[in-house]
């Protein structure tokens, strides 16, 4: 999203499930909303047309997934799962495989995921938490005849982007926000590391709106206060239910 948005475009940055931490980076990196997408709570002609209504006020839009690919409700089906929504929206899947300690065996980990089901298209496959280029070159080697999904390229580790996590995953932008340096630093690993022609593409969506649909928008108090003493709020997500104002409080660390 960093790299896209120095590039000049305009990322529409959504989330599958119900997380109000990761949108508010993607909000903080690309200055847009992140919308929520979820398999789960929602039905799928809402999330379609929320899906194309929020991709429209960008000219790229990337959705970051929930857990692993497949892991959504329960182990028996793909509801709520990254894989669910991908399918729903006629999206490809960008693998993202965290490599750190791996070689040979990443083939074997991606051959999985690209044959554990036929009706999922995959664009190609990113290696995450590298130790060095010469690490990439050995995965590389690795998946070269043994898999179809292309290489779209790595990510070295790098402490200065690292993010720090607690219970719920990483911390809020609130408690850690990146700042300018950081983001250029995010940009700058990413287009050393990435595909070029992984960085320029953009999703076209063409699907009817469905009507007569009563939006409840969801807001986390994210418990701190404006200098005028008043909590400020931030859009976390739309249900297509007959209520009106729901507030969450997230708990505490």
């Amino acid at each position: 999203m960093a790299a896209l948005t120095r590039r000049g475009h305009r990322v529409a940055p959504f989330k599958v499930g119900p997380d109000f931490i990761d949108p508010g980076h993607h909000s903080r990196i690309t200055g847009m909303i992140s919308r929520n997408l979820d398999g789960w709570m929602l039905s799928k002609d809402y999330n379609l047309e929320s899906f194309e209504r929020n991709a429209k006020k960008g000219d790229i839009a990337i959705i970051e997934g929930v857990m692993g690919l497949y892991d959504g409700y329960d182990g028996k089906s793909e509801a709520g799962s990254t894989a669910q929504m991908a399918k729903w929206l006629g999206l490809p899947v960008v693998l993202v495989v965290d490599a750190k300690s791996m070689a040979r065996s990443a083939a074997a980990v991606i051959l999985g995921f690209e044959r554990f089901d036929p009706g999922l298209s995959f664009a190609g496959v990113i290696f995450n938490n590298l130790g060095s280029n010469r690490h990439q070159s050995y995965l590389l080697d690795a998946v070269g005849e043994n898999i179809e999904i292309p290489c779209l390229g790595g990510l070295v580790i790098d402490e200065k982007i690292a993010i720090p996590e607690r219970h719920l995953g990483l911390v809020t932008r609130e408690d850690h926000c990146p700042g300018d340096e950081t983001i250029d630093l995010l940009a700058n690993l990413t287009q050393l590391g990435i595909n070029s022609q992984a960085q320029g593409g953009s999703i076209a969506v063409n699907r009817a709106i469905q009507p007569g649909k009563i939006p409840v928008q969801i807001f986390i108090d994210r418990d701190k206060h404006t200098p005028g003493g008043k909590f400020f709020l931030t859009p976390f997500c739309e249900f297509e239910q007959p209520h009106r104002w729901v507030r969450l409080n997230p708990p505490r660390p």
